[in-house]
């Protein structure tokens, strides 16, 4: 995790020239930014640029939920689930993972798979391994389709070369095979379900080529059901749509189960499934720097502690820092104009 403050900068603000207490200044910066992340329930600067991944416990009714590094600058992905079921077809019905997790749209068009910003990426996820073509194209997860899970690994696999070449397939990624000696036909061939892949060679392949790739959800229908991916019904003149399922409030501060949305799965919903680790959410929040108040408070404790100000108090649980350089140790009882500070940051779950 990165200090709130470093050494010159400390130095600056105390008029400090001389190098002959950078060490323990270096070492009471990392003990400070530790202690006021742990008192305040959040890293600040962590997680401005590098996603995070949180979990939240749902009790009836709730349409909200506070997220740890804030303000919010960004929903990567906000998934939730009705139970923790696993089984096939809970799984499927609700185009969710493995873990029962279905994504949540945000009123544009996203994939299940972090990253991916087109439906043709999201789609065709593969990586290939081989010194043949490289011709392979996936037909998968939309918003129309009915069958198959979200997150599915698959493994694609030519077994043998010749006229025509033949492929095996797998579920799991390539642990076991479901087909093999599947002759290439050069027209779409489904796997299961509605994923199905295309060669365009039938034999321009070599023994062993491979791709691997996971089935993945585009959300939105088309205005015209009868064209389930976004490309065609664009390309006939209607209109891609995608309800919107959350939204963040306008600080950043929480994010909102739309109200009455009418989702894919066939019911109204204004609040989050209530159960424990029901939403799952990854996103990006904090500071792309510190606060100049809350470095003000790094510096001003950081000054507490050289000056060995400190006297024994009874420490707050979770925020006692150990370690430390001269046997000090870092609490919770900081002086009132510090925590005055601190307290306008700290997070209560």
């Amino acid at each position: 995790m990165a200090d709130l403050v470093d050494v010159s900068d400390y130095k600056t603000y105390a008029g400090i020239n001389s190098s002959t207490r950078d060490a323990a200044i270096n070492n009471l910066k990392t003990q400070v930014s530790t202690l006021i992340k742990t008192y305040c329930g959040r890293t600040f600067i962590d997680y401005y640029n590098t996603e995070k991944t949180e979990y939240f416990d749902i009790v009836e009714g709730e349409s909200s939920i506070f997220p740890t590094e804030l303000p919010i600058k960004e929903v990567i992905q906000l998934y939730e689930r009705d139970s923790s079921q696993t089984d096939k077809q809970t799984v499927e019905l609700n185009h969710a993972d493995s873990s029962n997790y279905y994504l949540l749209s945000s009123g544009t068009a996203q994939c299940t798979l972090s990253g991916k910003t087109t439906e043709a990426a999201c789609i065709n996820n593969d990586t290939f391994s081989g010194s043949g073509s490289n011709d392979l194209t996936i037909t998968g997860y939309n918003a129309m389709t009915t069958s198959g899970e979200v997150g599915r690994s698959y493994k694609v696999q030519i077994d043998s070369a010749g006229t025509p070449d033949t492929f095996k397939w797998s579920r799991d990624g390539g642990s076991n095979w479901k087909e093999t000696s599947v002759a290439i036909t050069g027209s779409s061939q489904i796997l299961e379900g509605d994923v199905a892949i295309t060669f365009a060679g039938t034999n321009t392949h070599t023994a062993g080529d491979s791709w691997t790739f996971t089935a993945e959800r585009w959300t939105g229908t088309c205005s015209n059901t009868g064209y389930t991916t976004q490309a065609t019904c664009e390309a006939a003149g209607e209109f891609w749509t995608v309800d919107r399922e959350y939204e963040v409030d306008s600080e950043g501060q929480e994010i909102i189960r739309a109200q009455n949305v009418t989702n894919f799965r066939r019911r109204l919903k204004d609040s989050f499934p209530s159960g424990a680790r029901s939403v799952k959410l990854v996103y990006k929040g904090g500071y792309a720097d510190v606060p100049g108040d809350l470095k003000l408070a790094v510096y001003d404790l950081i000054t507490y502690y050289l000056k060995k100000e400190a006297t024994p108090a009874k420490s707050m649980p979770g925020s006692e820092i150990k370690n430390v350089t001269k046997s000090q140790t870092l609490h919770s009882e900081f002086p009132p104009h510090i925590k005055r500070i601190l307290e306008h940051y700290r997070h209560i779950s």
